[in-house]
């Protein structure tokens, strides 16, 4: 998935994003475990949420696929990219509290963690193109090595 062509990835981070916004709206418990490390077996999801998460995994069986097919190289991330991150969060109004609430989510709050979550998706989705694919294809990736 993390070798998608840039599009695909785009596509697929924008079902994330529009994903974790509406649940914010509906269950900010389930918007933190999503952001952080994922649904937990056994949330109980609206049938709105189940068509978004239908979403998603579309998304991600045509970016697996395409990444197969026609894999695109990236350059690992750099520091820079990252940071271009955390300046967007910045320039949307998210506070250091809740960046570092992130790098610490153990003590921070579902409510935190959540805004903090949705934010880092639309910094990410508010990067070029290019950018935003090689820092949530990198995520993809380690996020299977973490649950595989």
């Amino acid at each position: 998935t993390a070798s998608a062509p840039t599009p695909a990835l785009i596509q697929m981070l924008a079902s994330e994003f529009d994903f974790i916004s509406e649940l914010q709206r509906e269950n900010v418990e389930y918007c933190a475990d999503f952001g952080i490390r994922g649904l937990k077996p056994g949330s109980k999801l609206s049938l709105v949420m189940m068509q978004k998460l239908d979403f998603i995994f579309r998304d991600r069986v045509i970016a697996t696929r395409q990444g197969l097919d026609h894999p695109q190289r990236r350059n690992p991330s750099e520091d820079e990219d990252w940071a271009l991150v955390a300046t967007n969060m910045r320039a949307n109004g998210v506070p250091d509290s809740t960046l570092e609430a992130l790098n610490n989510p153990a003590s921070a709050s579902p409510d935190i963690l959540c805004e903090g979550s949705v934010q880092f998706y639309r910094a990410l989705y508010e990067l070029p193109p290019e950018q935003g694919a090689k820092l949530f294809g990198e995520i993809t990736r380690d996020a299977a090595k973490t649950a595989g």
